[in-house]
């Protein structure tokens, strides 16, 4: 049997506007916690790439920058598919993370997960 050296996925160029979908998502999972998105102090995002995280900033309203430790785990470790978003987390509680959090990843397809953490 041929020994894989990494997992590779093609995506096809503008096949899919993340933006919109994720904008609707966000909103009703927090919603179904009972909670609203003014309640989520921070927001850790699986890195599917720089153009995903540039999309995810515009959609959570936080500016540039307010996904740094997921430019920080695609920049040290590249996508490592779903395992990616624990990195974030880890960092995130490495460097003093606390609050309540949402994390969310995709994955194929386009699917999307979102889990909210309270460190309050």
């Amino acid at each position: 049997m041929p020994r894989h050296e990494a997992l590779t996925l093609t995506l096809a160029r503008g096949s899919v506007d993340l933006a919109p979908a994720a904008q609707g998502e966000i909103e009703v999972e927090v919603a179904a916690t009972g909670l609203n998105r003014a309640d989520i102090d921070h927001f850790l995002c699986h890195p599917g790439g720089t153009k995903v995280i540039d999309a995810l900033e515009d959609v959570i309203g936080r500016g540039t920058g307010s996904l740094d430790h997921s430019r920080a785990v695609l920049r040290d470790f590249g996508n490592m598919s779903a395992v990616t978003v624990v990195f974030v987390l880890d960092r995130f509680l490495r460097m003093g993370g606390g609050g309540r959090s949402l994390m969310t990843a995709v994955g194929p397809g386009f699917t999307a997960g979102f889990l909210i953490l309270d460190g309050t």
